[in-house]
């Protein structure tokens, strides 16, 4: 619902952190390479993709993108 009285001011960084995840790990920041059979993990920080490295399993990639967001974004 878009009514005027449901929507709050916020940045722009605070909007794009509501969007749909397209991830192929259902996790943003997190993606399958399958050349190398890895996961990925990535941050953009003012407009710069950080590397934040690659995993084995899903499960250490999804805590590497949460400790870089903690890092980066304090969230």
């Amino acid at each position: 619902d878009d009514r005027r009285q449901n929507l709050k001011v916020c940045t722009h960084f605070e909007n794009m952190q509501n969007k749909k995840v397209k991830a192929t790990s259902g996790y943003v920041g997190v993606s399958y390479y399958p050349k190398r059979n890895r996961w990925v993990a990535k941050i953009t920080v003012k407009r710069k993709t950080i590397n934040l490295g690659t995993f084995d399993n899903l499960k250490d990639a999804i805590k590497a993108r949460k400790e870089g967001e903690q890092k980066y974004f304090g969230a």
